[in-house]
């Protein structure tokens, strides 16, 4: 049923046409839907983890904040406290996103020798992957709940 032989590789990411935007209104999208990377790091589930952490955290203190204050007042309403929730969670986490996404596809150009500033060049290749795992791999979750 398949060809002994594939014509290309098939790797589906969102690297290019990624989403402007992670949220329009009160409507928000996350994890692959967000942004499909290429499966070189590894990451998908963790970075959609941190998505679920950071939209938890900032809707449930869209919901405290319902329950401190008086809401209706001053233009504050429950819908917009969501909106808002939501604007900050795309702030936070649409550049890492796109940035998981486009190392992602680098480092899978690197694993298949379709790189040209790398080509087959093993130290050049250990290098540029170990600096992108680390930029993925050893982010600061701590600073990114005190961001949120």
């Amino acid at each position: 049923m398949l060809p002994d032989e594939l014509s290309k590789r098939a790797v589906f990411d969102t690297y290019d046409y990624p989403a402007p935007a992670f949220v329009h209104g009160r409507v928000c999208i996350s994890g692959d839907a967000a942004y499909a990377a290429a499966p070189y790091h590894g990451a998908g589930a963790d970075f959609a983890v941190e998505d679920a952490t950071v939209l938890a955290q900032l809707l449930l203190a869209a919901d405290e904040y319902t329950k401190s204050y008086d809401v209706g007042n001053g233009g504050i309403t429950k819908p917009n406290l969501v909106r808002t929730a939501l604007e900050t969670y795309n702030s936070i986490r649409l550049e890492r996103a796109h940035s998981l996404v486009k190392t992602s596809r680098h480092i899978g150009e690197i694993y298949e020798g379709q790189n040209a500033d790398v080509g087959l060049n093993s130290k050049k290749c250990a290098e540029e992957i170990d600096w992108r795992c680390r930029k993925v791999w050893h982010y600061d979750i701590d600073e990114m709940m005190r961001e949120t």
